[in-house]
């Protein structure tokens, strides 16, 4: 996140989700590189997502757009409310700012006695079959995707990452003040497009994007209409 961003390209930090590395965007369109100067964050490190933020700002750019997904899209509204004059527009990927919904935090809960008991193998096979459509189930390429990204971020930083999401006490959207995008999968049961919209409805300037045919990992499992949709709100113009 160094690097400085071309003069034409305004720089675009992207925010991983829970066990994800900057493979969740590796499957992005390259239209999306030819208006944005693309920096995929590490996998997002901090004993909370106050934390996270804090660090991610300490690496980022004077200003810059933002995008987070899940667990990243929190880090993402955390990060504007300490720096908004940083940041020009922010996007919300399969994300609730409300925090976790009880089933999905009854989940995570469980998940991290197992994981420190047994490792990440079994989360990992588990949660796949939760995160994506029965269509990117039969895929092993993304299987292999997903997994391989949880085995690099490792045991350690998932048992962080999962404290920090049910400590997270969720954000008031009113703060924010750039132009929004929201996009989720049209068949995601984690984040679904009910809770979107109304994340939607608190933002003053918001686009709402649902994603057909895809779960929560939208921009694997869609990522041409990710990636248009992330052109189109790169796009707009700064009033």
């Amino acid at each position: 996140m160094d690097a400085p961003p071309p003069a034409d390209r305004p720089p675009l930090l992207l925010l991983p989700g829970l066990l994800c590395d900057a493979a969740i965007w590796s499957r992005l369109g390259p239209a999306l590189s030819q208006v944005a100067h693309m920096l995929p964050a590490a996998p997002l490190q901090g004993n909370s997502i106050a934390e996270m933020a804090d660090a991610v700002l300490a690496a980022a750019p004077p200003c810059f757009d933002l995008a987070g997904f899940s667990m990243g899209g929190q880090v993402a509204m955390e990060v504007c409310a300490r720096a908004p004059a940083r940041i020009e527009r922010l996007a919300l990927l399969s994300t609730n700012s409300a925090g976790l919904s009880p089933v999905v935090r009854e989940h995570l809960g469980g998940a991290i006695g197992r994981i420190a008991a047994e490792g990440l193998e079994g989360y990992l096979a588990d949660a796949f079959g939760l995160y994506f459509t029965a269509a990117g189930q039969a895929d092993p390429t993304l299987r292999a995707l997903f997994v391989d990204m949880g085995r690099r971020v490792g045991a350690p930083t998932a048992l962080r990452q999962l404290g920090a999401l049910l400590d997270y006490p969720g954000f008031d959207l009113r703060a924010v003040r750039c132009p929004t995008l929201l996009a989720c999968g049209a068949l995601d049961v984690r984040t679904s497009p009910e809770v979107h919209a109304g994340m939607a409805a608190q933002i003053a300037d918001a686009e709402l994007a649902v994603v057909p045919d895809a779960g929560h990992f939208t921009m694997l499992e869609a990522p041409e209409a990710v990636t248009e949709a992330l052109v189109r709100w790169l796009r707009r113009s700064i009033a």
